[in-house]
């Protein structure tokens, strides 16, 4: 993906385009649709690129227009980048001075599918989701009367929809009718075949019935739905088990723990039963030990874990048969976040081998070269803010446009601090309802040799992209080391709480740059109220003429949070890129603008690091 830049000084052959071409420039009018056919309400960016990849003029949509003036006819690749969608490029021919007009349609992309997806559902109407919300809300409160309402009024507008017809199986099976429940699952089903949820649903209720033979039908569409998520292997491994299949247990719950990470501990006495069964007690005994220790509450488990220590001698009763069926099915996820990042490895290359010790070399030597090339770069911000109510609906959005100022300052040897200075392109132009997003820039130096030994790193493997092929490293920050990336301060000299971090970076297998990151908190910070933190940045490479350099920069960010009930969504687009570079024959004044404060609420300021 490339992006236009700016020039400190415009080009000669930019000027001579300019002035010879005067007579005969054509004006561009181009309409963004998204994949629903309606005009695209978000902030996009639209490039002209020359052949040569060079970007000649870029603009920012308003409500899905943009009009693009005085271009020298000529062939051009058109490239539009909106947060959510995939990137489009398509090639574009202006012969005359006629103005022109195009429409361009957009595909969903990065998690973003609001439409029918496999295994996800329908796309509902405002006011069926609306009240699917409320229901989903009422469930977790567990204010049944509420849901009840709810999920009539639901049912009257979309009666066949998958999406209503499975959270009414949840609802029956939270009031202990689980006749009622599949029956809601099997009408789900008969709309959404792949219904990845309700297909979860039936297997665990199978289970829960000791039905595991007619559960595996059921479990093996699920993997077909979401191949590469966890839950659907855990429910392999009880189901094998409880047929007596201890070999093909364990390799389900191995699997399932590799697919899942940390949230996979569920796993570990199914695991631990189905070692027991082909002999392997030793090895049982040290996987109970270590779950029991992390989740005293777990009765069955201390009760599967004594029988396993009795001397054999003593043991007079059978070694319980754990499940995990139950709770495993997550059924009533966020109507608004996107999935937990340990939910699913997304789709990997097969075979590809990742050599994670090359691929971090590879990629710190990238960062480092980033650093020394870049003291300051401006570019200019296009702001998507939507609040998220209780339900999970967004109000009206509101947009911004600011200039965008990036200093990165090495304090000493191997540590750095990035500051960034906003303020508006045209006048006042207060944050959009008060609240400001800071650190996009420094989520890159997760991968800096100082930074990442903070952190466990695994090259899951090879995924493929529209421009080419990644290695994809899961990465979360370790126990024992230091948070160097990531705090919310609350209050203008308030405590500092620093935020742990998970996530993936899809690194490019050739030049090893990080084409995109996605960053998740570990765990709510309780002191604050901060329940959720989410970022999702996609990278694209901008060439300076000036200093005949190509740089991976932010070109979308997508940031999620919950604070204090505050529940907020931001599309960040940059654009218009200039690089400033600092040395003994150029000096640079200070922005004569404040640095931002990261958010403003009632509570007083919070400002991440």
């Amino acid at each position: 993906m490339a992006s236009c830049f700016a020039l400190l000084i415009p080009s000669a052959a930019q000027s001579q385009d300019a002035t010879s071409n005067a007579e005969r420039l054509a004006n561009l009018e181009i309409y963004l649709k998204g994949p629903d056919e309606k005009p695209l309400r978000r902030l996009a960016v639209v490039s002209l690129m020359r052949s040569e990849g060079e970007c000649y003029k870029e603009e920012t949509t308003s409500e899905g227009h943009v009009r693009i003036k005085n271009v020298v006819p000529s062939e051009y690749n058109l490239q539009v980048v909106a947060p959510g969608f995939s990137t489009k490029t398509e090639p574009i021919a202006i012969k005359d001075s006629k103005d022109m007009k195009m429409t361009v349609r957009l595909e969903a992309g990065s998690g973003k599918d609001k439409g029918k997806s496999k295994g996800g559902g329908s796309k509902l109407e405002a006011k069926t989701q609306n009240e699917l919300g409320k229901a989903t809300e009422a469930i977790r409160s567990n204010n049944m009367f509420e849901a009840q309402l709810a999920l009539e009024r639901a049912d009257k507008i979309a009666p066949q929809n998958p999406d209503v017809q499975y959270v009414l199986g949840v609802f029956e099976q939270r009031r202990g009718l689980w006749e009622e429940a599949k029956s809601h699952w099997s009408k789900a089903l008969e709309s959404d075949p792949q219904h990845y949820r309700t297909l979860m649903a039936m297997s665990g209720i199978l289970l829960r019935e000791n039905h595991p033979v007619e559960a595996i039908p059921y479990i093996e569409r699920s993997v077909n739905a979401v191949p590469s998520a966890w839950r659907p292997h855990a429910l392999y491994a009880e189901a094998y088990l409880k047929q007596g299949l201890a070999p093909e247990a364990i390799q389900q719950a191995r699997l399932a723990q590799e697919l899942g990470h940390e949230k996979t501990a569920v796993v570990q006495p199914i695991l631990a039963a189905a070692l027991s069964k082909q002999g392997n007690a030793e090895e049982a005994k040290a996987i109970l030990e270590e779950y029991v220790k992390g989740h005293p509450a777990d009765e069955r488990a201390k009760k599967q874990l004594a029988v396993l220590q009795a001397p054999l001698t003593l043991s007079l009763e059978p070694e319980p048969v754990p499940s995990i069926s139950e709770g495993i099915a997550d059924l009533l996820p966020s109507s608004w976040m996107p999935p937990d990042i340990d939910e699913t490895v997304g789709a990997l290359e097969p075979g590809a081998v990742c050599d994670l010790g090359e691929v971090q070399k590879h990629t710190a030597e990238r960062i480092e070269e980033f650093l020394k090339n870049v003291d300051r770069f401006t570019a200019t911000e296009s702001l998507q803010h939507e609040s998220i109510n209780k339900w999970g609906q967004a109000a009206p959005p509101i947009n911004r446009v600011f200039n965008y100022v990036v200093e990165v300052k090495e304090l000493q040897p191997g540590y750095f601090s990035v500051y960034e200075y906003r303020s508006a392109a045209h006048g006042a132009n207060e944050y959009a309802d008060g609240v400001a997003t800071n650190g996009v820039p420094a989520m890159i130096l997760i991968f800096h040799p100082h930074n990442a030994v903070n952190f466990e790193m695994t090259c899951e493997g090879r995924v493929r992209l529209s421009g080419g092929d990644a290695w994809q490293v899961y990465f979360r920050q370790r126990e024992d080391r230091p948070n160097t990336i990531r705090a919310f301060r609350v209050g203008e000299n308030g405590q500092n709480y620093p935020i742990p971090l998970k996530g993936r970076a899809l690194i490019a297998t050739d030049t090893f740059q990080v084409v995109r990151l996605e960053t998740q908190m570990i765990a709510p910070i309780r002191e604050i109220n901060l329940e959720a933190d989410y970022t999702a940045i996609e990278y694209g490479q901008v060439h300076f003429d000036a200093a005949n350099t190509n740089l991976w920069l932010p070109q979308i960010a997508e940031v999620y949070s919950d604070r204090a009930g505050r529940r907020i969504h931001q599309s960040h687009t940059f654009s218009n890129y200039a690089l400033f570079s600092v040395d003994e024959k150029q000096k640079i004044a200070d922005p004569k603008i404040k640095p931002e404060k990261s958010e403003e609420s009632k509570d007083g300021p919070a400002k991440p690091n």
